[in-house]
């Protein structure tokens, strides 16, 4: 190995560490860059999250990092949010507090949480009924601080009078193509999905179970909606569609 193959390699280690210190993973791509054969795969999905390691064949270098980059984000997330939920089955009193200041402040807070096999993952707000006599919302399977940004942009556009929220209406923001609002069924306002939301009605001697929620749905990388036939079936295996009755 000749001084610039092991610079090469040098660099390409130095890379890896901060990807694997930054993101929890890396990939190594082998081949020439452009056509087949050639193959990724990915370092620490068995370390950060005690998952086996992904590989992908005959992928372009950026089709590659996509695929294995979107499936980290997606295994990460649902590693982080079966650990948030079980910190607040251990802690509850405690976390109820912190988003009972997070409302005082900001007049929204946002809660977190999965379903028993932790494959079905969303966040939902707390606020919106008490501050702003409306609804809650909840937005499932995506990035926690994507769901916050369009959480705070949905309370200025209601405050302001800029956005109505009615079932099976779309909602235009920042260029996002076709997330539509939809009603949550009555048969999902049930404590293993919105725990916080019904304990905040319960301390302001509401009932419970009278919470009102809708969910932002949004498509997939396609453009398609999961009422759609082109939705794909293996991506509604990990979609919570709360419109549908229990």
């Amino acid at each position: 190995m000749n001084l610039i193959d092991r610079l090469r390699l040098a660099s390409a280690k130095r890379k890896q560490a901060r990807d694997l210190d930054r993101h929890g993973w890396s990939g190594v791509y082998v081949g020439d860059y452009h056509s087949a054969p050639s193959w990724a795969y990915t370092i620490g999905f068995d370390e950060t999250l005690n998952q086996p390691e992904l590989i992908a064949f005959d992928l372009p270098k950026a089709s590659a990092n996509s695929t294995l980059g979107g499936s980290a984000a997606m295994r990460k997330r649902r590693f982080l949010t079966g650990l948030l939920r079980r910190l607040v089955e251990r802690f509850p009193t405690l976390w109820w507090r912190f988003k009972k200041f997070e409302i005082r402040r900001q007049g929204l807070a946002s809660a977190p949480t999965c379903d028993d096999a932790e494959e079905i993952y969303w966040t939902y707000s707390v606020g919106f009924e008490a501050t702003l006599n409306h609804p809650e919302i909840v937005v499932a399977n995506q990035a926690h601080g994507a769901i916050e940004s369009l959480f705070a942009l949905a309370y200025r556009g209601i405050r302001r009078g800029e956005l109505v929220v009615r079932d099976g209406e779309p909602w235009d923001v920042l260029g996002l193509p076709r997330m539509v609002w939809r009603r949550v069924d009555r048969s999902r306002v049930t404590t293993d999905w919105f725990m916080m939301a019904m304990q905040h009605r319960y301390e302001r001697r509401l009932d419970p179970h009278g919470l009102r929620v809708f969910q932002l749905v949004l498509p997939d990388s396609d453009g398609h909606l999961p009422w759609e036939p082109a939705y794909p079936e293996e991506e509604r295996r990990y979609t919570a569609e709360l419109w549908r009755p229990a």
